[in-house]
């Protein structure tokens, strides 16, 4: 099984966001009237979700990335920190990460999840949402040599480095969870701090868009970073010799995120056949940015206004400590975005108890009955006709009681209990599951997790109104047989 740390909330949070640039806070300027304006004020690391982090350290190290030291050669722990979670969007699941820093370039932070239901995500360069890690050296062809003796697979036809136009000369390889990663060698490598023994001297990314333009809608528009493109398709002989593509166009573009830390290569093509990429956080395939703002609500609200959702618990950002606001939400072409804002002080406990003991005073207990007609499925779910819940107070955490009539006039009974204390605790009498589990998020804020087989499933995320007289209930996730869910549930205190 895994090993799990079950450590005070601060450390693994910490590493998660110092390598944004939020490292010396103490150290910022004074607000003023130029600088508080909601706005993306730069960036930090890239997180590829990995089915394995040892491997996937591994290989970087072998390509000459700075990995700490042992992190390659021996399983680090998983954390089971809530807030981290919580931010997340995958309560009741492990994790674990490490930063190993790119010579000249951002840090990479691979994740590995365990204990959650996943799929692993295998985009094709073509196909809107897929990344490729562009890493420049020196020399190619001894990296290359290297890689190759190592067992790596190369993806460039003929197995060798191809010319590109501006004397370049760039592969393709395969990382162990079969994605692309560029080595680039150009006559004008970019400037860099790396040492002068480092083969490896910067990197980039190079990123699949189904539109351009609405790309430039959230990125140019609203986030402000730098753009530059070239408006039509053309035919690309230098990409299909890289990447063995047939056929199709290509639109380039480059953008640069504010303070220059993390520059994109964005690709749209037209004529080949593609399919968009829908993976979520916990997938290995998936991937994500740290992006530091100011005024993270409204940062966020630029982001669903054009269509997306918050994937964080409460939808909302959350409180990491020790002095940091985060939340997660993808871009339109499912790149998962970091929004990290310091807070001022310490808004959060440096440490704080992954338990909570309730006293039975919290606005959560009662008897609430589902309003069907302000509840909303997506699907294909089928709301229940009548469901009355007893949220009762238990051993300091939750006892429910619920009767129910389903869609189909069935009539349904279930009681469970459980403590807010990152356990699991047997149901029987609900087939998709066999395990409940409780997470306190705020005073008003509480999850339940769900498992099968020891999985995590789905969440459903109880929100109390500041009257105390709705309930709101957000279910996400995914139920056993790959049914995925995001209904939200409306009951009123009786």
């Amino acid at each position: 099984m895994f090993r799990v740390t079950q450590m005070r909330v601060a450390s693994a949070v910490v590493g998660l966001v110092v390598a944004c640039g939020y490292a010396a806070l103490s150290g910022q300027a004074p607000a003023t009237a130029e600088n508080t304006a909601p706005a993306v004020v730069g960036s930090g690391s890239f997180s590829p979700i990995v089915a394995n982090l040892q491997k996937t350290l591994a290989f970087y190290a072998l390509l000459g990335f700075e990995v700490p030291e042992g992190a390659a050669s021996k399983p680090q722990p998983f954390s089971v920190n809530p807030r981290l979670h919580s931010m997340l969007g995958t309560n009741g699941a492990n994790e674990r990460h490490v930063n190993a820093r790119i010579p000249g370039g951002f840090t990479l932070e691979p994740i590995e999840f365990a204990g959650i239901n996943q799929s692993p995500a295998r985009p094709r360069i073509q196909d809107p949402g897929a990344i490729t890690l562009v890493v420049y050296v020196r020399d190619v062809d001894a990296l290359l040599a290297k890689a190759t003796q190592a067992g790596v697979r190369v993806l460039t036809p003929g197995g060798k480095p191809v010319a590109l136009a501006g004397r370049t000369r760039a592969v393709l390889l395969e990382d162990p969870d079969s994605r692309p990663v560029e080595l680039r060698q150009s006559d004008r490598l970019p400037e860099t701090t790396a040492p002068a023994a480092s083969n490896v001297v910067g990197s980039r990314l190079s990123m699949t868009v189904a539109n351009t333009d609405r790309t430039m809608q959230l990125y140019r528009d609203r986030f402000g970073f730098t753009f530059e493109g070239k408006p039509g398709f053309a035919a690309d002989a230098d990409l299909q010799a890289l990447a063995g593509l047939k056929g199709g166009q290509v639109r380039h573009s480059l953008m640069v995120a504010p303070g220059q830390r993390m520059t994109f290569e964005l690709l749209e093509f037209k004529g080949l056949e593609s399919t968009p990429l829908r993976s979520r956080i916990q997938d290995p395939g998936s991937a994500r940015i740290q992006v530091r703002v100011r005024q993270i609500h409204k940062v966020l609200g630029m982001v669903t206004a054009m269509g997306s959702q918050a994937i964080t618990t409460t939808d909302r950002p959350v409180v990491l400590p020790p002095n940091f606001y985060g939340v997660i939400v993808p871009d339109p072409d499912n790149l998962y975005l970091t929004l990290i804002e310091p807070c001022g002080g310490e808004c959060a406990p440096r440490n704080e108890s992954v338990t909570y003991t309730a006293t039975g005073k919290e606005p959560w207990y009662g008897t609430w009955k589902l309003n069907p007609s302000k509840s909303h499925y997506v699907n294909g779910f089928q709301g229940s006709r009548s469901t009355v819940t007893q949220v009762l107070f238990w051993e300091g955490g939750i006892k429910y009681v619920t009767d129910s009539v389903n869609a189909e006039g069935q009539k349904g009974h279930t009681e469970w209990s459980a403590k807010f204390d990152n356990k699991d605790y047997p149901v029987t009498g609900v087939p998709p599951v066999d395990s409940y589990g409780i997470q306190r998020i705020d005073d008003h804020t509480y999850t339940v997790i769900a498992k099968k087989d020891g999985l995590r499933t789905t969440l459903s995320t109880a929100t109390i109104s500041a009257d105390g007289k709705t309930r709101t209930v957000r279910q996400t996730g995914t139920q056993v047989g790959g049914r995925e869910v995001n209904n939200t549930l409306v009951y009123e205190r009786q």
